[in-house]
């Protein structure tokens, strides 16, 4: 068992004294709570898998402590992205305008922002829930309205028609072909006003994973963090009301370690309720750094 003492304890263990209360073994695994325990030989491969996306400093932590950890862990990610000159050189320093918030949805999939990007001068339609800012990437061969119809409708199959679709006014959903789609297949298509752009801001900021670490990565080695369009999916904020444990009511296996425990279903409460509360923390937050 756990020694008395701290000087009783092997000078492996003494980096663990103050987790000896939380710690388990399962599987020849050690684990705190449900977080693994990363090993000392395996910490620098971990480092660099979680520095892939370029997420930054904050998400990064995040990230980490959902499904893993090890004495240190908070200073050494801190460290490595503190100097990622990637990092530093994308981090948004651009003024802003106080933020409009949008409406909470009361259910998965009902309000869904979509979008246009390019990367690797391959162009991607993005559609992100704003219910649990899951999202789903699909590769374009056209940026042309059928190619674009043709994919949400796939999406749509996937997930459930919304309630509605919230878009730019770019010429490719701002048409009547677009909206002859809408009005078949029974949703409802706002464009985002290009003065007050908040409403599709779920879209274009909230997932910052996806839309600015590929551009990062495009200057990097590792070019194949993107070869799955849907590999960012799996990034945990460390609220469990976000991204796929809302939408499946399961959390989404990653390339991180991470316990059986922590994949099986679980129904998660009071969605509505923490989104209002995160919704507001992040205004408050954003307008700190308004012009």
């Amino acid at each position: 068992g756990w020694p008395s003492n701290r000087s009783d304890a092997p000078l492996e263990t003494c980096p663990y004294w103050s987790y000896g209360d939380e710690l388990s073994c399962y599987d020849g695994l050690i684990f705190r709570g449900e977080q693994l325990i990363i090993p000392a030989s395996e910490r620098a491969i971990t480092l660099e898998k979680l520095h892939q996306a370029h997420l930054g400093i904050e998400l990064t932590l995040r990230k980490a402590r959902d499904v893993i950890f090890w004495p240190g862990m908070n200073k050494q990610i801190t460290e490595m992205v503190s100097k990622c000159s990637l990092c530093l050189e994308h981090r948004n320093s651009q003024c802003k305008e106080p933020m409009l918030p949008h409406e909470i949805p009361d259910r998965p999939w009902s309000k869904v922002g979509a979008d246009l990007f390019e990367l690797y001068k391959e162009n991607y339609l993005l559609l992100v829930g704003y219910y649990s800012n899951f999202f789903e990437v699909m590769k374009l061969t056209s940026t042309k309205t059928p190619t674009i119809i043709k994919h949400c409708k796939t999406i749509f199959a996937r997930h459930s028609i919304p309630d509605v679709l919230i878009s730019d006014n770019g010429p490719q959903f701002d048409n009547a072909e677009f909206k002859q789609f809408a009005k078949e297949w029974i949703f409802t298509h706002k464009t985002s006003s290009p003065h007050y752009p908040e409403e599709q801001r779920s879209c274009r900021t909230h997932n910052p994973d996806l839309k600015e670490s590929p551009k990062e990565g495009t200057q990097g080695r590792n070019r194949s963090q993107f070869g799955n369009p849907r590999a960012s999916q799996y990034t945990e904020k460390q609220r469990p009301w976000f991204t796929s444990s809302t939408t499946f009511s399961r959390r989404t296996k990653s390339l991180l370690p991470v316990s059986d425990q922590l994949l099986k279903p679980k129904v998660v409460e009071n969605v509505t309720t923490n989104l209002k509360k995160e919704r507001d923390r992040q205004k408050r937050y954003y307008d700190q750094h308004t012009a």
